[in-house]
């Protein structure tokens, strides 16, 4: 009678092995489907700081223009100085790809820069002329560069892919 109950136990015993082990594998399963879902989110809500932040660099450069366009140059210069700042810390975003561009931010800093340097020379010298037109064509190429990079991403805020 003691064989029976070893040899029920041992079955028993088995029998819980392979349901703890399917139990495991399921656990194992729910925490990797976990673990993708987290990544997603995070990386749809970087995606969405992302837009956010870019968007608010192109109102800047619409702030910019009016600011030149009523000649205040000053203030334009701060504006100036704010975006460059905001461009420098938007290095490396995300494309659609998951890779990193630099959306043109290069040029875009250095047509900036010499936008900036126009401004401090005028303010010094106020006989300095200005041309809106001239002004407006680079931060409308900046702009348009910005908005170019919204319209390639703004569907991955969405939760659609390729």
């Amino acid at each position: 009678m003691n064989e029976w109950f070893g040899s029920i136990g041992t079955l028993l015993t088995l029998v819980g092995i392979i349901i703890a082990v399917f139990q495991i594998r399921k656990t194992t399963r729910a925490a990797e489907a976990a673990r993708v879902a987290a990544e997603i989110t995070t990386s749809n809500i970087q995606l969405n700081v992302t837009l956010s932040d870019v968007s608010s660099c192109v109102n800047e450069v619409e702030e910019i223009k009016v600011l030149i366009r009523s000649m205040r140059y000053e203030a334009a210069l701060l504006r100036v100085t704010d975006l460059s700042g905001r461009l420098i810390q938007l290095k490396n975003i995300p494309n659609n790809n998951n890779t990193n561009e630099q959306f043109k931010n290069k040029e875009n800093l250095a047509q900036l820069s010499i936008l900036r340097d126009l401004l401090e020379r005028k303010l010094q010298d106020r006989n300095l002329e200005i041309k809106p037109s001239s002004v407006n064509k680079i931060l409308s190429d900046i702009s348009d560069d910005l908005h170019a990079w919204i319209g390639s991403n703004k569907y991955l805020s969405s939760g659609e892919s390729e």
